[in-house]
């Protein structure tokens, strides 16, 4: 298990949807394994533990942020995380280096689509 950042911006949030949330996610990889013989392969897992908020801006720039709403922008953060844990995992995944892992998951997925006739 190795431990990685990762930057992401999340955008158009707020009521108006004119606001953006910068954070760092901490995160845990376990790269699983491809499998023998006699044992199935495991995936890749990604496991969000911590986040740290960068910047929020707004539409006319930077909100200041106090400790009450950080630890609100906070939890908003984890959630749109599990939201959008697809393409978090991917980039976190390019960025470590272990894109070919994600092709192979884009590679696997095409074909079972293509097996159902989709």
């Amino acid at each position: 298990m190795s431990t990685h950042t990762l930057p992401w911006t999340f955008e158009e949030l707020g009521v108006a949807e004119n606001k953006s949330l910068e954070v760092e996610f901490a995160c845990c990889v376990n790269s699983g394994s491809r499998g023998s013989r006699w044992e199935p392969p495991e995936p890749t897992e990604v496991e969000f533990y911590d986040v740290k908020i960068i910047e929020l801006l707004g539409e006319h720039g930077k909100i200041e942020v106090s400790p009450d709403l950080e630890h609100t922008l906070k939890e908003i953060a984890f959630v749109l995380a599990e939201k959008h844990r697809a393409h978090l995992e991917e980039s976190l995944l390019e960025r470590i280096g272990d894109a070919d892992e994600a092709a192979l998951e884009d590679y696997y997925d095409r074909k079972r689509d293509e097996a159902r006739g989709c």
